[in-house]
């Protein structure tokens, strides 16, 4: 999709390839300066709440206290954890649709318009297969999806990991802050990309090919945040008074027979501990980059089975 100039030293794109770039520059572009927006607000608060836990941290006073001395630092020093927190927490609430609106953006402006209005045809006459010029619409998205979601991902862990907490809890399981904190939300997006070019090939309309991907990406979304997600590891079970470890996220809980003396309850919690995170989040991307690759397989065919 891309070759050297004569020299052999910038890479530039050529054929197809250039022809999607220079279709959809504007909102190539628009998305990178929304990322840098984004990641400059976020950098922001963040150092704004570090650098107020210092100098509270330097008058020696406890957290929850209500004397005059301490009250005011304690109050500055929440307000701007409060304003981080909550920035963390518009973002997350941003999340989930990203792999939509990807996904919508593939299937309409950049393969379902040229298969509604027939402008793929000059394409087609100009040596370009229909496998080429498919893929040369795939490519470009992905990488420039992938790169930012991939860096604006690795900003938002950083920002989470290291950012104050002491007023605002953050939990990794958290299905929101989930997406973000790990290689998942890459997934969801290069799925989201794969889904667009099948259901505009099956459907061959922009607006209706955006809202079949919109809903089939936000369905596997939901089906795994809310069904597959714990069960893609074993959980750990504690009965009784056993303690469960720190931070971990409980997926289910209630009472059981204690085993030797029936008629006798006790409760019990079933959970992931939060050395589970890297594996589920693992699990989670090779299980929808999977997906992914049986949607792009699907669409190569759908577009063979077309056009011969």
């Amino acid at each position: 999709m891309s070759t050297l100039t004569p020299r052999g030293r910038t890479p530039v794109l050529r054929g197809p390839a250039w022809v999607t770039g220079r279709l959809h520059r504007r909102s190539l572009w628009t998305a990178l300066v929304i990322l840098v927006l984004l990641t400059g607000a976020l950098l922001g608060l963040w150092w704004t709440a570090a650098a107020t836990h210092t100098d509270f941290a330097a008058t020696g006073c406890p957290l929850w206290d209500n004397t005059r001395e301490c009250d005011g630092p304690a109050r500055r020093y929440l307000d701007a954890e409060y304003r981080f927190y909550w920035l963390l927490k518009i973002l997350d609430l941003l999340l989930p649709v990203l792999p939509a609106a990807v996904g919508a953006f593939v299937a309409g402006p950049v393969v379902a318009r040229e298969l509604e209005y027939g402008t793929y045809k000059l394409a087609w006459t100009q040596s370009v297969s229909p496998a080429r010029w498919l893929l040369s619409r795939l490519v470009l998205p992905t990488a420039w999806a992938v790169t930012l979601t991939a860096a604006f991902t690795a900003v938002f862990r950083l920002a989470w990991v290291y950012g104050p907490h002491d007023g605002y809890e953050v939990r990794w399981y958290d299905d929101f802050y989930y997406l973000g904190l790990g290689p998942v939300l890459v997934g969801y997006v290069v799925l989201g990309i794969a889904t667009g070019a099948l259901a505009a090939l099956l459907t061959r309309g922009t607006a209706v090919a955006m809202a079949v991907t919109a809903v089939t990406v936000t369905a596997v979304l939901l089906v795994f945040s809310i069904k597959l997600r714990g069960l893609l590891l074993p959980v750990t079970r504690v009965t009784g008074d056993e303690q469960r470890s720190e931070n971990a996220w409980v997926v289910d809980w209630g009472r059981t027979t204690v085993p030797g003396s029936p008629g006798t309850h006790t409760t019990y919690h079933e959970y992931h501990p939060s050395s589970h995170f890297w594996p589920l989040q693992l699990i989670e991307t090779g299980l929808l980059l999977a997906l992914a690759a049986l949607a792009v397989l699907a669409a190569f065919r759908v577009l063979r089975r077309l056009h011969a």
